[in-house]
């Protein structure tokens, strides 16, 4: 399961069945992030940072890196 904290940046996981939860290093500078969504591959998300155009990132789980979705 994936959660933004109250008064943390980044995003964290914990296990579904339970156990720590953990910061997602590679988020770990996301902060007021608009939507996101998570899929089977990673997560989309879209930060109240970005100006104009505005960018849809993918966070991947395989690469551990975040690219580029769409600029709109």
């Amino acid at each position: 399961m994936y959660y933004f904290k109250n008064n943390a940046t980044g995003l964290w996981s914990v296990p579904v069945t339970g156990g720590a939860e953990v910061a997602v290093p590679e988020l770990n500078g996301i902060r007021n992030t608009r939507s996101w969504g998570v899929i089977e591959r990673g997560i989309f998300f879209h930060s109240k940072e970005d100006t104009s155009p505005q960018t849809i990132r993918f966070f991947s789980f395989v690469t551990r890196r975040i690219t580029p979705f769409v600029t709109v």
